[in-house]
């Protein structure tokens, strides 16, 4: 993957504050990821930007901490007060020990962009990829954390900084993907769905650390999922026989009173039942209201379903392109990775 060259209009100065080499090789005590007080700015972007490189290469994403964040964060806010583009790896070398962090390589990338154009993490990252010595650091197949930071300078141009880390120890913790505490999803390609879908508070995962993006969805799971999304209001009467005392037994009556759902036949909503995709195409469908492209009939495998129209709904709203060329496997089961995807191009903005 080639990324265009990039051309600066006033690169600053680049120095080296004490430490000549762009890669640092060590090992300390033991692993202790600190929580400090101050957050950086852009962490996210510039890893999900770095990550979509690791990705397309076969790579493991980076996960950021909060540790790390802060170093690239003081990093770049000390460029951008210097208006200068330095390297300062004593400085990362003594965040390290003093957060008895244990580590075996290190590297700091940095970057500086004119600030006369909205700054973009793309943009970051084209110049890194450019750069061979670069490169090899955010690519670095050991590295398994990175901090991100980015800051403007008052006369002008912007700051980035990375620090990729690669972790030792027996027990390296896996840590958290993004900004959620989910410790099972870094390496889902529904990823970033996954932490819309915690950011918006529509799910708090399957544990208190995990997502379990590979398990299947049920019809209780299903409607708490849409309750959360759609805010309804309280419904007026217990809809179904066999969800008593269930968790989820208040968004389930929400969303029947909302006249999402009518139960599986007899009083009752089969709970623990699996999602399919054709019925998560009719629970959508509901949902948002869509009404459009009824008997588009864009799919060739759903002919025999009685959820065909709602799933030439859905196609038709965007929502879903099917599993394959014009094959919508309406039978399939839905994974929880899955309905985060079908959620966010549903209700995300």
């Amino acid at each position: 993957m080639l990324a265009p060259s990039v051309t600066h209009s006033r690169p600053p100065r680049l120095r080296d504050r004490g430490m000549g080499a762009l890669l640092a090789l060590g090992l300390l005590a033991t692993l202790l990821l600190s929580a400090p007080t101050v957050q950086a700015g852009g962490g996210n972007g510039l890893r999900d930007a770095a990550n979509g490189y690791r990705l397309q290469a076969g790579l493991n994403p980076v996960v950021g901490t909060a540790l790390l964040d802060d170093i690239a964060t003081r990093r770049a806010d000390d460029m951008a007060a210097q208006d200068e583009l330095e390297h300062d790896m004593a400085y990362v070398r003594n965040r390290f020990a003093a957060a008895d962090l244990c580590w075996s390589r290190f590297g700091e990338i940095i970057a500086w962009s004119p600030g006369d154009r909205e700054y973009s993490f793309a943009h970051t990252l084209d110049q890194w990829w450019n750069s061979d010595v670069h490169r090899t650091i955010f690519m670095g197949a050991s590295h398994q954390a990175a901090g991100g930071a980015w800051d403007g300078a008052e006369g002008g141009g912007n700051y980035s900084v990375m620090i990729f880390v690669t972790l030792c120890g027996n027990d390296v913790p896996t840590q958290a993907y993004g900004q959620t505490p989910f410790t099972d999803v870094a390496s889902s390609p529904f990823r970033q769905d996954i932490e819309w879908l915690y950011l918006n508070e529509i799910t708090t995962g399957c544990t208190a650390s995990t997502f379990c993006p590979a398990a299947g969805v049920t019809r209780a799971q299903m409607a708490s999922f849409l309750d959360r999304q759609l805010e309804l209001p309280d419904a007026s009467r217990d809809w179904f026989t066999d969800d008593d005392g269930l968790v989820h037994e208040g968004a389930i009556n929400r969303v029947a009173e909302a006249g999402i759902t009518s139960g599986c036949g007899d009083g009752r909503f089969c709970p623990n039942g699996g999602v399919t995709r054709e019925q998560m195409a009719s629970f959508l469908v509901r949902a948002k209201g869509l009404s459009a492209g009824a008997g588009t009939d864009l799919f060739d495998d759903d002919d025999r379903s009685r959820h065909e129209l709602d799933i030439d709904r859905l196609a038709y709203g965007g929502v879903t392109s099917g599993c394959a060329d014009r094959r919508f496997c309406p039978s399939a089961g839905v994974t929880r990775e899955q309905m985060a995807a079908f959620l966010r191009r549903a209700f995300g903005s």
